[in-house]
């Protein structure tokens, strides 16, 4: 689909294409350097934007890590418009389409205070098999949210609805959240650091070097504990590392 945002066209990627990814985020998620090795990763390769501010964090961390594709929702903040002006919401649709191991992403323009989810919509997400949802803005129903499978990110928690304050336009499309672009299809990965949005066509690279990264702090660490009178520098010049 063309989207109105970005002049750029979305291709539908092919259940094996999906299956490939899905594979690799469940490498991903295993990284013993979670996100920060992938952050890293990403900054060898000379994408710099793809970690989200440090306002977006997990609501319930002790879920552990979270890792699937994006699936974008697109919104912008209605609040105190003139009803007549407020086209239907297509958010119905965008929920229905849901599949296993997507990360739900909203993008609501001018709305960090603006409520995208809930118990209801958290729930029915859990049963279509999705395993996170990431907004910039706020969810509501924490205490029920919690004991879901359902991993939440977001800057904030309010008990106020968002119906009547968000119109939803389209999904499938590019959007930012928490000051990142991401695209339909781009992996989004999540820990207590934050979150890492990997774009797509460069998820086995990310991965590829990451894994290298994590190999080599982990040896580090490994060194350091074993030789307690080892100085930094000397650790660094062996592991060829900067500091």
């Amino acid at each position: 689909m063309k989207s109105i945002y970005r002049d750029v066209t979305i291709r539908e990627i092919t259940e094996e294409e999906k299956q490939e990814l899905l594979e690799l985020c469940a490498k991903i998620k295993e990284l013993s350097g979670g996100t920060a090795s992938c952050s890293d990763a990403l900054d060898q390769l000379g994408y710099r934007g793809c970690t989200m501010n440090s306002d977006i964090k997990p609501y319930f961390p002790e879920k552990g890590r979270m890792c699937g594709i994006a699936y974008t929702l697109k919104g912008v903040n209605i609040t105190g418009m003139v009803q007549e002006t407020v086209k239907e919401n297509i958010d119905v649709e965008y929920y229905d389409n849901i599949k296993p191991g997507y990360v739900l992403m909203f993008g609501t323009e001018r709305g960090q205070k603006l409520t995208v989810m809930g118990d209801v919509l958290g729930t029915f997400s859990a049963a279509r098999g999705a395993v996170g949802a990431v907004t910039e803005g706020q969810v509501r129903d924490l205490e029920r949210l919690q004991p879901l499978s359902l991993h939440v990110f977001g800057r904030s928690a309010s008990p106020v609805a968002g119906g009547g304050r968000v119109m939803w336009l389209e999904y499938n499309c590019p959007i930012q959240v928490g000051d990142v672009w991401v695209d339909p299809f781009d992996i989004v990965f999540g820990d207590m650091d934050g979150v890492v949005v990997i774009p797509k066509h460069v998820a086995k690279q990310v991965y590829e070097i990451a894994s290298g990264i994590c190999e080599k702090e982990d040896a580090m660490k490994e060194d350091i504990l074993k030789h307690k009178d080892m100085k930094l520098s000397e650790v660094f010049d062996k592991y060829k590392r900067k500091a």
